[in-house]
Order: C-alpha cells, then structure tokens, then sequence
C-alpha cells in the first residue's frame, strides 16, 4: 500500500487519504474515512487536520477522531524528519566542498 503512495503526503488526492486511512483502520471505521474522503481531503488537508474539525464539523467520534489525529501526527512527524535529514545532508555537502585555506 505505502508504495503506491506518492512519498509526499502533500500530494496525495483524496483517494490517496483514502487508501492510506482504510490501510491504516483500527480504532476509526469506514463510516470517517467516507466522511473524511466526501469531504473532499487531500494530502495537504490531512496535514492540517485536527480534533476539533474532525468532531465538530465532520461529526466524527472523539475517540475516533483521536485515533485518525495520531495518525496524522505520525505523518507530520515524519516529514518533519525528512526536512531535517535534507538540511543536514545539505549542511555536510557544504562542509566537504569547502576546501581548507593552509594558513602558514
């Protein structure tokens, strides 16, 4: 399933949350991942979800809504990470290209 995903969850349509969602069910259930998909979310929507949109505006089960809420916590988190891979891959390319002034 996670391969046929764009990597970039900012991308992924709304049937991408929706494979991703129904992959991940566990303590939610077909009923949110409808209301969420005829919501129309996409990658980046999902990104900005929160308890509050899920409960008060999708109607969604508090417990559910925390279930779905880890999940896109997970998801920020890891992108969070890839970013601060990239900055420190790019901080080490600098360093090696960075040719050493003899001082004597």
């Amino acid at each position: 399933m996670a391969d046929e995903l764009p990597k970039d969850v900012a991308k992924w349509s709304a049937d991408d949350v929706e494979t991703y969602l129904t992959f991940k069910m566990d303590k939610f259930d077909i009923n949110d991942i409808k209301v969420i998909k005829d919501e129309g979310v996409d990658g980046e929507g999902l990104l900005q979800l929160d308890k509050g949109i899920l409960t008060s505006k999708f109607k969604i089960k508090f417990m559910h809504a925390v279930a779905i809420m880890k999940l896109v916590k997970e998801l920020n988190d890891k992108r969070v990470k890839e970013v601060e891979e990239q900055m420190e891959s790019l901080s080490l390319d600098k360093t090696k290209k960075t040719p050493e002034i003899d001082a004597s």
